[in-house]
């Protein structure tokens, strides 16, 4: 009977052994699981995180974009409205300066029919007035080539 003893309790220390091994391994195994488990929600938290900083970022670069365009905008507002109204002056000064230079040119004429030098003076007038409207047309298409510059660009940079 000692042997038959002794054969059962191999047998039941076999499986204790064996059910414990199979206890340690399924333990183990959970661990593992639970371990995987923590790290992905450790990930996502961090991918999360990290997309909203991101975000966040991006939406501070619009609004800096956002606010020097809007700076853009008013300085070139500004500086059109500033061109108009030199444009306005300009033109009136212009025009004035065409006024007195015809009544001094009228008054200049009268003073020469009447001294009798009329043919050497229609030469020098000629001259003088051709002179006149070469420099004339010469700084209406540069002011006309500014204003073309100027509002290209307005174009180029509102669009």
């Amino acid at each position: 009977m000692k042997k038959l003893d002794q054969l059962q309790r191999i047998k039941a220390d076999t499986a204790a052994t064996c059910i414990q091994a199979a206890f340690r391994g399924y333990s183990s195994h959970m661990d593992f699981v639970l371990t995987i488990c923590d790290v992905i929600i450790c990930q996502s938290t961090a991918r999360r995180w990290l997309a909203r900083r991101a975000i966040l970022h991006r939406l501070q670069e619009k609004e800096i974009e956002h606010y020097c365009a809007t700076k853009i905008q008013v300085r070139w507002r500004s500086y059109v409205q500033d061109r108009r109204r030199f444009i306005i002056v300009y033109t009136g000064l212009t025009v004035f300066q065409s006024l007195v230079r015809g009544m001094i040119e009228r008054k200049r004429m009268a003073h020469i029919r009447s001294s009798r030098v009329l043919e050497e003076s229609n030469t020098i007038m000629r001259n003088e007035s051709m002179a006149t409207i070469v420099l004339q047309r010469w700084w209406r298409s540069k002011v006309a080539k500014q204003i073309r510059v100027h509002t290209v660009a307005a174009t180029s940079i509102q669009s």
